[in-house]
């Protein structure tokens, strides 16, 4: 498959998402090809599954930027939404939105990255 078939099928805008990265096809291929080796979600889980939800707030945080950066529009909103439920206070939501929401989209976007050639 190639990038733009990969990125379409994970929600990605690839024309925006473009003009973020100056139009630069391979340097945005390189960041991309990149994001698995990012631990924002490993650290969500971890902090989840201790209901650490300081460290929640963080790593979601962090998951949202990385992944909004890199187009991955759902993924990013869904963290987003996780934040502003630690801030507020409801950290079973959040933990209810990773493990229902955040978990299976963040393995989407993994699985379509797997199939780049």
């Amino acid at each position: 498959m190639t990038l733009d078939d990969v990125l379409t099928a994970a929600g990605v805008d690839v024309g925006t998402t473009l003009a973020r990265f100056a139009n630069n096809r391979s340097l945005y291929e390189r960041i991309v090809r990149k994001f698995p080796e990012d631990r924002s979600f490993e650290l969500l889980r971890e902090a989840i599954n201790a209901k650490l939800y300081e460290d929640v707030e963080r790593a979601a945080h962090t998951l949202k930027g990385v992944a909004g950066n890199l187009g991955f529009s759902r993924l990013s909103l869904m963290c987003g939404d996780a934040v502003t439920m630690i801030r507020e206070g409801r950290g079973e939501q959040a933990e209810e939105l990773f493990k229902s929401k955040i978990e299976g989209e963040y393995a989407l976007i993994i699985k379509a990255l797997s199939e780049l050639s």
